[in-house]
């Protein structure tokens, strides 16, 4: 099996770094190519990833001219891996705030199998406090969700006063798959919806798509993802054997908590927009933000 990483990084090299210091390590042979697309970083940030390049043979650096946005960012290195490294089959995408276990390369190939059957693969993302990310949405969201949703975006200060409201009764209206004490994490299968912050892609997906339905700039990736691939009869599959450190939010941490909220907004009109659209009309939204289906 011939597999790539795919990240983005936006002011961020040092994050970047860890990533690729975690796949470094362990046999030189089984090293995965990294491929990091820039989200127009400073020229100090750049400076760093160059130097990050100039040591490690195996990162490619692609400096964007703006900031594309995650999905859209991510799409900009699989189509660079498709056309630069064609011999590469399998890929795993994500943020760059990943930490990878000792023999990842070896503990992907040998889920290759699994990448045949399934478009999608999410792993078990744990977080720095081993709380487990996945599996993110097991079940579609509900009306009255959707409704805390709309309020939410209705204005920053709703925002703020849901924040407050949601933290406040969290221990009793948290799904059952965000609580602390859940095992749900140890059961494999397909599930409504994989944490965005990684997936594996494999030849299945690739028969079927281009690259990630990605209408965005940030936020309700994993909704349109799920989208994707319903179009193909599939919903993301949860696999636990495959466990890899997620620092949590790292990269957002950067956004000012308004623009965050600016940015998510943006997202929720385009998914209610969405949710508006006839069946029809919604494959080929689907279609037209994933560049084909085969």
């Amino acid at each position: 099996m011939n597999a790539a990483v795919v990240c983005t990084n936006y002011n961020n090299a040092l994050l970047t770094r860890g990533l690729v210091v975690s796949l470094s390590t362990g046999a030189p042979a089984s090293a995965l190519r990294v491929v990091v697309v820039d989200n127009c970083s400073t020229s100090e940030d750049r400076a760093a990833l160059r130097e990050l390049a100039q040591s490690h043979p195996s990162v490619d650096v692609l400096e964007m001219p703006e900031n594309l946005g995650y999905f859209p960012g991510l799409n900009a290195g699989i189509r660079w891996v498709r056309s630069r490294y064609p011999d590469v089959t399998h890929l795993v995408v994500g943020n760059n705030d990943l930490e990878f276990p000792v023999g990842f390369a070896e503990l992907f190939a040998a889920q290759s199998g699994l990448l045949e059957r399934h478009a999608v693969v999410a792993p078990d993302l744990v977080d720095p406090h081993g709380q487990h990310q996945n599996p993110h949405v097991l079940h579609g969201i509900g009306w009255l969700r959707r409704q805390v949703w709309d309020l939410y975006f209705s204005h920053f200060a709703a925002a703020v006063a849901v924040r407050f409201a949601a933290s406040a009764t969290r221990r009793f209206t948290a799904r059952a798959e965000n609580d602390p004490r859940s095992e749900l994490h140890l059961q494999p299968g397909p599930i409504e919806q994989g944490y965005g912050a990684c997936y594996l892609l494999g030849p299945k997906f690739f028969r079927h798509f281009d690259q990630l339905c990605a209408p965005t700039f940030l936020m309700q990736e994993e909704f349109f993802l799920t989208e994707q691939l319903r179009l193909i009869g599939q919903l993301p599959y949860y696999e636990p054997s495959i466990r890899i450190v997620h620092k949590h939010h790292a990269t957002m941490s950067a956004v000012p908590r308004r623009r965050h909220w600016e940015l998510s907004r943006a997202a929720h009109r385009t998914y209610k927009h969405y949710l508006s659209l006839s069946a029809d009309a919604r494959r080929a939204f689907i279609i037209e933000h994933s560049m084909g289906l085969r």
